[in-house]
């Protein structure tokens, strides 16, 4: 979704933009850069385990006998780790922050050839965000298509015919809450706001003359951070026949909510109906409780109506409150941007700890 929108930001301010997959064989993608000679190539990095692959890739490109075209990271991880992103030989430049503005400017540099030692770009202020939308053209949206079983058990939903889900809506962007462990958490995260119910149900039009969509997923977040702004978006989906997905903190959900959400057309609100996260390897956490934790896990997981997500290993997210805290318990933290690869949420424990 990030790489979407800059790309849509890049594209108002006059350049031509391609999408590649990161999944696409190396060969295949330094031949288009080749070929296409582009500004720059841009990444949107995440931490873990897919950040192998970018390195990979990182360092191709950066192979001068192949090109000299700049290489630039953005997203979470070099947010929160620009120090180490920067040392890397194979990154020239890293766009800290939400990167709609910055990107163009930034591009805009390496055309006039000005600014070009300035390698950390931050963007400097929250983004309008109804400016801005997905830029849909640049992908085989179809393939983006599943039924209601690809994310809600059969047994976990109310008796729907979505066949035809796009799961790919974020209306909102940020959280107010400090959950110790989630990135929204850092002290220069930006406030919660959101996309207008008007650019939502532009979307939406969109996609449903496009894919003729009965389902759509809102993973924002925070969905209800404006619960007249949800409200209206949902009365809207009900009545263009679209059902959907959202997240939802369970104090937002009382009896009354959340059968106007099924009368809605809610297919699940993740939680609702008894989907359940479970986390182990808190900071301090001891191995019995990690037992207990998943012990509890097994016995909800007998009922029919019982979903569960894990129990998942805790990822000490840079930029995270509790992200000190595991340091302080042992933590190792990775010593080059490859090596966060090896630690995702199935990883073994052992590689945590001294």
């Amino acid at each position: 979704m990030g790489a979407l929108y800059l790309a849509d930001a890049l594209e108002k301010a006059g350049y031509s933009v391609h999408l590649r997959e990161s999944s696409e064989q190396n060969g295949n993608i330094l031949r288009f850069i080749k070929s296409a000679d582009p500004v720059l190539v841009g990444f949107s990095v995440h931490t873990w385990p897919t950040i192998v692959d970018l390195v990979d890739k990182s360092k191709m490109i950066m192979i001068k006998e192949y090109t000299d075209i700049p290489v630039v990271w953005g997203g979470i991880h070099p947010t929160f780790v620009p120090e180490q992103c920067l040392e890397e030989s194979f990154i020239d430049y890293i766009v800290v922050g939400e990167g709609e503005v910055e990107v163009v400017r930034l591009a805009e540099d390496l055309v006039a050839g000005e600014n070009l030692g300035l390698r950390r770009r931050q963007s400097s202020s929250m983004v309008e965000l109804d400016n801005y939308r997905p830029a849909w053209h640049l992908l085989r949206l179809r393939e983006y298509l599943f039924d209601a079983s690809h994310s809600v058990r059969g047994n976990n939903t109310q008796n729907s015919g979505a066949e035809r889900i796009f799961y790919y809506i974020m209306s909102s962007r940020g959280c107010p809450f400090n959950y110790t462990f989630c990135y929204n958490s850092h002290k220069d995260q930006l406030p919660w706001r959101s996309h207008s119910a008007d650019w939502v149900r532009e979307q939406v039009i969109f996609l449903k003359q496009r894919l003729n969509i009965d389902g759509i997923g809102c993973w924002d977040d925070f969905f209800l951070g404006n619960r007249r702004r949800a409200v209206e978006i949902i009365e809207f989906l009900h009545e263009v026949g679209v059902e959907f997905i959202c997240e939802a903190r369970a104090t937002d959900l009382d009896e009354e909510f959340t059968a106007w959400l099924k009368e809605m057309g809610c297919l699940q609100v993740f939680i609702l109906p008894a989907r359940l996260s479970f986390i182990y390897g808190f900071p301090g956490e001891t191995i019995d409780e990690m037992l207990q934790t998943k012990a509890l896990a097994n016995h909800l997981s007998k009922n029919s109506n019982v979903s569960i997500s894990g129990p998942k290993l805790l990822i000490s997210h840079p930029g995270s409150m509790i992200y000190d805290q595991a340091i302080d318990y042992g933590f190792v933290v990775p010593s080059s941007t490859a090596e966060w690869a090896n630690i995702d949420r199935y990883t073994d424990l052992k590689y945590l700890l001294h």
